[in-house]
């Protein structure tokens, strides 16, 4: 809930915000079904998945610890900020899918890597932030995201 606070004053969402403050301090949301499906469909695999333990005759279903797969810590984004291109170093070749998405959730562009190293255009892109969602295509490993800024 924080990132969203800290987005939406940030200006994201503006169809989120149902009220505001002439000074700007407070405000309220409208939580609108299809707007938040939007924002979380947007910042894939930042969220955990938690799994509920069945039922025993001795105690009710109990929420477990978050389930992620172990995290892949040989990819690395660089430089960050970019301002003509942005390197993804995998350590391994594999068919993965980039994706570059706006920090509202919009796709913007998405390309498919089979190499160990995939040089990814910016300098046609506006200066903001950006998310890069890697998604590896045969393995069972999940996404990772990675924030990227572009400054020209």
């Amino acid at each position: 809930m924080d990132s969203l606070t800290s987005l939406v004053k940030q200006n994201a969402w503006p169809d989120l915000i149902r009220y505001h403050s002439a000074a700007r301090d407070s405000f309220r949301l409208r939580f609108d079904r299809r707007t938040l499906r939007k924002f979380y469909a947007g910042q894939p695999g930042i969220f955990p998945i938690y799994r509920v333990q069945p039922e025993s005759t001795a105690q009710r279903a109990v929420v477990t610890q978050p389930h992620t797969a172990a995290p892949d810590t040989s990819i690395s984004l660089y430089p960050n900020p970019a301002s003509r291109h942005a390197t993804l170093d995998f350590g391994t070749a594999a068919h993965r899918e980039v994706q570059v998405y706006t920090t509202q959730g919009r796709l913007l562009k998405s390309y498919s890597s089979e190499a160990s190293r995939f040089v990814l255009p910016v300098s046609q892109l506006p200066a903001a932030t950006y998310l890069v969602c890697i998604t590896p295509m045969n393995s069972s490993k999940q996404s990772r995201t990675f924030r990227l800024l572009v400054q020209h």
